[in-house]
Order: C-alpha cells, then structure tokens, then sequence
C-alpha cells in the first residue's frame, strides 16, 4: 500500500509538472503573440512614415513657386507648400466686391462684365461706346474679407452665352461689372 501512494504521489507529481511545462509553454505562445502584434503595429507605422515621405497634389500641373523648400521640413496639414497651374483650368474673372454687395452675389448668378475697348469700335467723341459686355456665372463668394476690406468673387465664362474672345483673357485694365 505504501509502495502505491508512492507511485500515486510520483504520478501526480509527473502531471503536474506536465500541467506546469504546459501553462508555461501557453504563457509563451502567448507572449510570442503579444511580440507579434507588436511588431505588426510597429510595421503598419513605419508604412504609414514612409508613405509621408510624398506629397501628392490634388490636381496635376505645373508648380510656379514654392513656400517651404528644403530637406527634412514639417508641414502641417492644410499648409500651402507649393503654388501649381493647373494643366486643364477655366478661366475666370477675380473681382472684388464691397461689404454691402456681397448679399447680392450667389453661386450660380448670371452676371455681365463691361470690358473697355473690345469687341465694340472705338469712336473717339464717345468713349462710353467702347465697351463691350460678356455673360458669366457666379462660381464662388469668399467669405473671407481682404485687407482692402473687400470680398473676393470668382466668375466663370457662361457656357449659354457668346465665348469670351482669346485677346480678353488677359489682364483687363479697365472692367466694370
């Protein structure tokens, strides 16, 4: 009987030193998985990094100036970093209106631009039959005031009316709108 608990007590000291080897070979696995997760967290940002390294521009084109230059710079977000024509643009006319006009201005308005000097003839005893008129649209009212104390208007060409001629599509010296 004594030679039976004996072998009993060995046999249970086997399992649970087999239950020990095993929770510690759990608490390994699940330590490696730990290390794994790690690890793929610590990839996905260095991909994140090495994807910051570009900077894409929303629209292609051709950049004039640039207003951070230089190696290993921080941008912000929303940061203006480079000027870019554009390859494909509309023309549009820049106006700046008053305060008090800028209720009247919509998106989407019809507006017609008097230009001095063309299409119409030049006759010189009446200079106000030199001017010319062309149709737009209203695309876009700033809501932001400039240091003159005036809002930006952006107008595009009509596409229901006459075309604006190539010769208007420089700067105007003199316009009325």
């Amino acid at each position: 009987m004594i030679e039976m608990n004996a072998q009993l007590q060995e046999n249970r000291e086997k399992v649970a030193k087999a239950e020990g080897d095993r929770f510690q070979s759990l608490t390994e696995i699940a330590s490696g998985q730990v290390d794994v997760a790690k690890l793929r967290n610590l990839y996905a940002s260095y991909s994140i990094r090495n994807g910051m390294y570009f900077i894409l521009a929303p629209q292609g084109g051709q950049v004039i100036s640039a207003r951070k230059a230089g190696i290993g710079e921080y941008v912000k977000e929303g940061e203006m970093i480079v000027e870019i024509v554009p390859e494909k643009f509309v023309y549009a006319v820049e106006m700046f209106v008053r305060p008090l006009d800028v209720p009247l201005m919509a998106p989407g308005q019809k507006v017609r631009f008097l230009f001095d000097g063309f299409p119409a003839i030049v006759f010189s005893g009446w200079p106000n039959a030199s001017y010319g008129t062309f149709g737009g649209v209203i695309v876009a009212v700033e809501r932001n005031i400039s240091q003159e104390g005036k809002f930006r208007i952006l107008i595009k060409e009509d596409p229901n009316d006459k075309p604006w001629p190539c010769r208007l599509l420089q700067t105007a010296a003199t316009r009325r709108g």
